[in-house]
């Protein structure tokens, strides 16, 4: 008897943290520059998250080398759910296959995907390149001197666009960026003729958009052609969601995936979705993270092939 009830009180008091999770604020890093896409919709998910769990989410942005200085942050905290970071995948799909990194893609728990940013070509109004064909023959006529802005080697637009060099033979000059939101004030200035940027990030912004790396048209752009109507069978979008270092509570996990989809849901997040024309796309961890892993070995192929990797 004696042991069932030492047995009993250990059972009951093992999701004890769990249960009260959480107590204190939960830190929030946003692994890109304060202005794109991924940082507004990572704030309007923290506000959501914050009113699901009672709890302040608070958001900081930690930005560079291509998300990963962030996602590295984020492995080094304890994993308790207390810190845990908003980023696009290429930490977890291509940074690892470009050069070494103190993570590994093992090394997180995956919580959820908030949404899926469709990745565009774009230009000023007043550019004379108006098509993807005017973007080939502007290449070729100066072989790497066109400038496109991006965020950074092995970036998904980065590896879209080296597919693109691959096909038609050409070569851009690669302007590479900290995050979509530091893109968009050089490209309106005309500090840079082109950018591979997100579409979430360009918004209702004056800019002229050649093309969609989207599997198909998009309803919020039904005149905006995909790249393989444009002839270019490239497909690429950007998978951007909540991690945490490995090793959370299955409890803990499963209440900041509640709140993931509760922020998803939640007025902010949809007011932002509509201000951006970019629809929300949540995922549960374990499917998200299956979508990741089959991102990264058609990445890895691709970086590979390319030639991309730095060290």
């Amino acid at each position: 008897m004696r042991i069932f009830v030492l047995t009993f009180a250990l059972l009951a008091a093992l999701p004890a943290s769990a249960q009260s999770f959480p107590d204190k604020p939960i830190q929030l890093t946003i692994a890109t520059s304060v202005g794109g896409a991924v940082d507004v919709f990572g704030r309007a998910l923290a506000e959501g998250m914050s009113k699901y769990l009672g709890q302040p989410v608070v958001a900081t942005n930690r930005d560079g080398a291509s998300n990963t200085l962030g996602a590295g942050y984020v492995a080094q905290q304890r994993p308790d759910g207390y810190n845990i970071g908003f980023t696009a995948a290429g930490p977890f799909v291509s940074q690892p296959y470009l050069r070494t990194l103190p993570f590994k893609p093992a090394d997180f728990d995956y919580i959820c995907q908030a949404f899926e940013l469709q990745i565009v070509l774009a230009v000023r109004p007043d550019s004379p390149i108006r098509t993807v064909k005017d973007l080939v023959e502007a290449a070729r006529t100066t072989p790497g001197g066109l400038s496109i802005a991006g965020t950074g080697p092995a970036s998904i637009p980065h590896i879209a666009l080296s597919q693109l060099e691959q096909i038609e033979k050409i070569k851009f000059n690669h302007v590479n960026f900290r995050g979509d939101g530091a893109i968009l004030p050089d490209l309106l200035g005309g500090h840079v003729p082109v950018a591979a940027m997100g579409l979430g990030t360009v918004g209702n912004q004056p800019l002229r958009l050649l093309a969609t790396f989207a599997r198909e048209r998009l309803p919020t752009h039904p005149d905006l052609p995909t790249m393989k109507e444009s002839g270019y069978p490239l497909v690429k979008r950007g998978m951007i969601g909540l991690f945490a270092p490995k090793g959370l509570e299955p409890a803990v996990l499963a209440k900041l995936e509640a709140a993931c989809k509760a922020g998803v849901e939640s007025e902010a997040f949809k007011t932002v979705g509509a201000k951006m024309n970019q629809p929300g796309g949540y995922l549960s961890g374990k499917d998200w993270q299956a979508f990741l892993d089959q991102d990264a070995r058609e990445n890895r192929e691709v970086i590979e092939r390319l030639g991309l990797k730095q060290e």
